[in-house]
């Protein structure tokens, strides 16, 4: 399936109750929250879509030029797939031991953004090797470490982290042909179907009295009930607000993006100031603080309308191109970045906020560096022993 499309099935997921509801509804510290679509924010999104599926009618919607994997079966890229994802695996697996260790199973007695601002970076270093480490698997076709690939999304989602296992789906998806994707339609029902269940009916896995002190304001709110909440509410209720509000974020923000940028930046003393400060510090959000501004809000704060409709068609762009660069090129590390990023970036482009997104990035591209550069140096260690 190409990268294209599954962006446009992304942006589809992540804004259609702008599309269809008249009114969002959520839970928030202060009860239900609701507000009405404002028009505005519906006719960016609807243009954008429609923008983004004539451009890739044009270009082919479903034409891909080549397979992700290589035709013959044997090409093996010197078995450095194979390495790669067993050092990635092995990086994961001690980080989440110690994780573990720590903190035990789940949220346990923290809500879920406490345990992420103690052990968040424990978190990206996990997502970032494990993604690497599944994209080499399926590069290397080898079923077993494909299997072990899901024990790190499936704990994970254990502490209230679900993107990891989305994107996973995304690569199956990018290496993978309509075809075969038909073929195996019944293994892609079960898991969405459980990603459902989990994203909309999680307030099942809770007890009543958890629920009504989250809707009574008591002091045993849970984050974890805010798995009631779909991403897709978080996402159109962002950009309906800065659509309803008009608000225009100031270019200090994008320094901070482009600082974001550098490698260990955080290290050097600077930490760069998300959307969501600028947000705050502007218009009284107290029911928005879960949700995330992802691609759309902050390309409207930007440019307003046309800001949405460009930021999508450019990215829809670079995604083919890089879809294309991927499939097409003979080198093993290029292929395993594209793969890793593009997994990343056809999903979790909606919904997270871009100096946090590129965070996510710069890691992938750090893990993929490291494990790459590690297995070179082990193959080479094998080879002149042998």
């Amino acid at each position: 399936m190409s990268a294209r499309l599954i962006f446009i099935i992304s942006t589809f997921t992540y804004y259609y109750p702008i599309i269809f509801f008249n009114e969002l509804k959520w839970f928030s510290p202060y009860g239900i929250s609701n507000v009405e679509i404002n028009l505005g924010a519906r006719l960016c999104v609807l243009v954008a879509v429609f923008a983004m599926l004539i451009l890739s009618f044009s270009l082919g919607l479903k034409k891909t030029s080549a397979n992700w994997l290589p035709q013959d079966r044997y090409v093996d890229y010197c078995g450095l797939p194979h390495h790669v994802a067993v050092v990635c695996f092995f990086f994961s697996t001690i980080v989440l031991l110690v994780l573990i260790k720590n903190n035990g199973f789940g949220l346990g007695e923290h809500t879920k953004s406490e345990l992420y601002s103690q052990i968040g970076y424990e978190f990206k270093l996990i997502q970032s090797f494990s993604i690497v480490g599944f994209a080499s698997s399926i590069i290397s076709r080898n079923k077993y470490l494909i299997i072990f690939s899901f024990i790190f999304p499936l704990i994970l989602i254990s502490f209230g982290v679900r993107e990891l296992i989305a994107t996973y789906l995304v690569i199956l998806m990018l290496t993978s042909n309509i075809s075969k994707i038909k073929r195996n339609l019944t293994l892609f029902f079960l898991v969405g179907t459980f990603l459902v269940f989990v994203k909309v009916f999680g307030y099942g896995f809770y007890p009543a009295e958890v629920i009504n002190a989250y809707i009574n304001n008591s002091d045993q709110i849970s984050d974890g009930l805010m798995l009631i909440n779909p991403e897709s509410v978080g996402s159109s209720a962002i950009l309906n607000l800065i659509v309803l509000t008009n608000f225009k974020v100031t270019n200090n923000y994008f320094i901070d993006l482009f600082i974001s940028m550098i490698p260990f930046v955080k290290t050097l003393g600077y930490n760069p100031v998300g959307f969501d400060y600028y947000l705050a510090n502007t218009i009284s959000t107290p029911d928005y603080y879960t949700f995330s501004p992802g691609l759309f809000p902050i390309a409207f704060a930007t440019l307003g309308g046309l800001g949405v409709v460009l930021s999508s068609v450019l990215l829809l762009v670079l995604i083919g191109w890089l879809d294309r660069v991927g499939r097409l090129t003979r080198y093993f590390f290029l292929k395993l970045l594209l793969l890793s990023v593009l997994g990343s970036i056809a999903l979790l482009i909606h919904r997270h906020e871009l100096i946090y997104f590129v965070s996510v990035i710069r890691g992938i591209l750090g893990a993929a560096t490291i494990s790459y550069l590690i297995s070179l140096l082990l193959k080479g260690a094998s080879t002149s022993h042998g």
